[in-house]
Order: structure tokens, then C-alpha cells, then sequence
């Protein structure tokens, strides 16, 4: 099939890895993809936890407009992106349009309806909402009728998790109309082998140490520095426990004064930004990986790359952590907010040896018996489309 990937995204971050991931996956199952954007994909990215990394100029004017400003900026954004994607859709016939959710983006649900091919709409956050919640809307009406009218008017309304679906519901968006797809990951790339963390291992001294992870950009509310002030306590056998935090963040002083104050600063490592493209040898060199707080209808991307690197996870509980992991199997839980039990949970994990071996395996095999795949995900959206293509 010949595809229209739309996004109005500067293709960082996590949102830039699915769009990179989706295009690749569709490329490499034999369709031709054409990417319609501000900022293409392949454009450089900053690293993991890069507090340096130089904001692009589009978004420090973002940045920098007054928040009616911006809403009408994102507005007229439909006169460029609905002639880009006419006339790129006019050069190459597409079958379907792909676009990713940009508040106020009408342009490729308007292409769509003028060449009348299915548009398939991806929705990672109710943005509306979000915006709303923030204090950063002056037409915050506008924008939940914009976003109603949007969802309702795509072909496909694809949601990363059951409860983005339900808040999609909840707002006036037909039910029928969505589906529910969890972000993926390679498992080609996120093999699993532990040997790949040697270096990192060797650089940090973790030899012959247990390690557990956690991977981003750390805030205060991840609790990592309850964890770190709880490990004096923690029973003799677990002496050889280590965090490893890979990234940097707002916490990442904080956590490293608590480990000095209270006497660990050898068992808490803190890395600083790191490539994407590294993240494997990083995740490789740890046994436990933590989830300790997560956007209640995000499809975190860590956790698939976790499973994927065969790292059971520690995770809050909630609805959109449950769709995906298992507790026992490939996770142990712990009450959103309950710091206690967040560290409780840690300790537990490494409490045995033969079950964490265990759910290692399981972990992984989780990728392949669920399909949390990206090449799978891009076989479901061109299953979509094609289901909904008119005949001729």
C-alpha cells in the first residue's frame, strides 16, 4: 500500500520513537510511506535524560507564545498541513492517511474526506484535557468540540490504552470507532541478552552486583529517592543491590545527596543523559526495571523496551500499567502514591532468586505471546485500512 504518515510533532522523545517505528515497520513489510511533517523523523534527536539538549526554534516559539497565541497558531497550522498533504496526496495516490493526534489538527481528516480514503488516527493523549488541566487554555471549549469532531470524523480511532479509550468515550467519541493498539517495541534490537551490558557493568562497578533500573527523566514524584533512603534498612542478603538510574532529570541531585546522607553513594549510580540508540547495553547491565509512576492512559514505551530486555518490572498499579504487565508473572505492583510499598515491592522482587530467573524468562516471552510488536502494530493498521478502503 502507498501510505500518508501526517504529524505535527518535532519527532522527539518517546513520540518520535513510534513515529520511527511505525514508518519503519510498515517500510519494511513492503509499503511505500510518505512522511508529511514539520520535523521528519530521521531529524537528530537529543539523548535520554539530556538536560542540555538545545530546544529546536519551533519550540521555543511554542515555548514562548501566550497561550491564545499558541491555540490560534495551532489552528492556522490546517492551512499549511491541508495543502502539504493535498499535494503530496496528489503526487502519490495514497491508499489511506496516518496521522498522528495534533490538537486542533483537522487537516488530515479533511484530506481524507476530499480524496475519500480512510484516514487512521492515532490518539496518544486526550490533549484537550491535558491543556485544560495544565491552566494552558484560553479556548478550551473550542478545543473539546475540535477534538469530539475530529475523532468522530477519522475512519479508525486508534487509542494506545483502555482507559484513553474510555476517556475518548466519555467526551462524545463513538466507541465503535476505536481501537485499542499498546505502543511495541523491536525485539530484534531489545534482544535480551545480558552480556551486552558488560561495559556498562564495568564502567559503573557493577560486577558481581544485583542492579535495579529505572530509565528517563527523573522527577520527585518517581519516589527513587525514598528507594535510595530505604537501602540501609534492606535485609543483609540484599547488600548487593544497586540502582541504576539511566538518564537525568530535576531529581537527579536530590537522589544523589540522599545516598550520601545516608551512607550508599557506592550502590546508587546516576548516568546522565544517554542516545536512545544505547538504551540497550544500559538496560542489559540491570535484573530489575522500575515503572513507579506513570500518565494513568499512557502506553508507557519503557516498559515493552523493559520486557523486551527480559527485566521484570516494579510498577504503580493502575488500569493502564495492569493492561500490559502481570503481577507475579512479569511484574509486582505496588498503590499508586504509596511509597512504602514501592520500596516494599523492590525488596520483594530480589527477596528470590529462582522466581526473579523466572519472570525474567516470562517477561520476555511476554513480547511475543501478547504481540507487543511494533511490525505487528503496523500490520494491524494496514489490516484497518484496508478494511475500510471503498471498492471500486
Amino acid at each position: 500500500m502507498r501510505i500518508l504518515y501526517h504529524h505535527r510533532t518535532q519527532a522527539g522523545d518517546a513520540q518520535g520513537i513510534h513515529i520511527r517505528e511505525i514508518i519503519g515497520s510498515l517500510r519494511d513489510s513492503g509499503h511505500e510511506v510518505n512522511e508529511v511533517a514539520l520535523v521528519l523523523s530521521d531529524a537528530p534527536k537529543p539523548a535520554t535524560g539530556d538536560a542540555d539538549a538545545k530546544p529546536s526554534m519551533l519550540s521555543r516559539l511554542k515555548d514562548n507564545l501566550p497561550d491564545l497565541f499558541r491555540e490560534l497558531a495551532e489552528i492556522g497550522y490546517n492551512l499549511v498541513g491541508f495543502f502539504k498533504l493535498l499535494s503530496a496526496a496528489r503526487r502519490i495516490k495514497p491508499d489511506f492517511i496516518y496521522e498522528r493526534y495534533a490538537l486542533f489538527n483537522f487537516s488530515g481528516v479533511l484530506v481524507a474526506r476530499v480524496l475519500k480514503i480512510p484516514v487512521i488516527l492515532e490518539v496518544n493523549s486526550p490533549l484537550a484535557m491535558e491543556q485544560a488541566d495544565l491552566g494552558q487554555q484560553k479556548l478550551g471549549g473550542l478545543a473539546r468540540r475540535a477534538e469530539r469532531w475530529i475523532c468522530n470524523h477519522a475512519t479508525v480511532v486508534i487509542t494506545v490504552s483502555t482507559p484513553l479509550k474510555q476517556i475518548l468515550v466519555d467526551m462524545g467519541v463513538e466507541a465503535e470507532r476505536i481501537v485499542v493498539m499498546s505502543n511495541g517495541v523491536d525485539p530484534e534490537r531489545f534482544h535480551g541478552r545480558r552480556d551486552a551490558g558488560d561495559a556498562v557493568r564495568a564502567r559503573f562497578g557493577l560486577d558481581g552486583k544485583r542492579v535495579v533500573g529505572f530509565v528517563g527523566w527523573v522527577r520527585e514524584w518517581h519516589g527513587i529517592e525514598d528507594l535510595v533512603r530505604g537501602m540501609p534498612d534492606w535485609p543483609a542478603d540484599l547488600g548487593d543491590v544497586h540502582l541504576l538510574v539511566i538518564g537525568d532529570g530535576p531529581a537527579r541531585a536530590d537522589i544523589e545527596a540522599a545516598a550520601r546522607a545516608v551512607g550508599v553513594a557506592e550502590r546508587v549510580h546516576v548516568t546522565g543523559a544517554v542516545e536512545h540508540a544505547q538504551i540497550v547495553e544500559y538496560l542489559a547491565a540491570i535484573d530489575v526495571a522500575l515503572q513507579p509512576a506513570a500518565t494513568t492512559y499512557a502506553s508507557p514505551m519503557k516498559i515493552f523496551e523493559y520486557l523486551a530486555m527480559a527485566k521484570p518490572v516494579v510498577s504503580v498499579d493502575q488500569g493502564n500499567t495492569r493492561e500490559i504487565l502481570t503481577e507475579g508473572e512479569n511484574a509486582l505492583f505496588f498503590p499508586p502514591g504509596d511509597r512504602p510499598a514501592f520500596v516494599d515491592a523492590v525488596k520483594d522482587m530480589f527477596s528470590d532468586q529462582q522466581r526473579l530467573e523466572r519472570m525474567s524468562e516470562a517477561a520476555r516471552n511476554t513480547i511475543f505471546n501478547r504481540e507487543y510488536l511494533w511490525r505487528r502494530n503496523a500490520e494491524k493498521v494496514v489490516d484497518l485500512a484496508a478494511a475500510h478502503r471503498p471498492h471500486d
